[in-house]
């Protein structure tokens, strides 16, 4: 690529507000309600990683729980 020297995209700061579309203010009130909704699926994420931390928790002492418990209820119900 000629006259490509590593400086990157050269973009004007004004590309991000497109007043054709909409008022600056309709701009910052979209910015807004992203940003919350982002937020939002952050908080969602997180309640999904506790439940599935948990879960995994579950099933490894159950893992852990159950050759232990199986011999006593095997010699309970298998009785000469």
């Amino acid at each position: 690529m000629a006259g490509d020297h590593g400086t990157g995209p050269q973009r004007r700061i004004t590309d991000h507000y497109h007043p054709d579309y909409w008022t600056r203010g309709e701009q910052n009130r979209h910015e807004d309600r992203m940003t919350r909704e982002v937020e939002g699926l952050e908080q969602a994420v997180r309640m999904l990683a506790n439940r599935v931390t948990l879960m995994l928790g579950a099933l490894a002492l159950i893992g852990f729980l159950i050759p232990i418990v199986v011999p006593f209820i095997r010699s309970f119900l298998v009785t000469p």
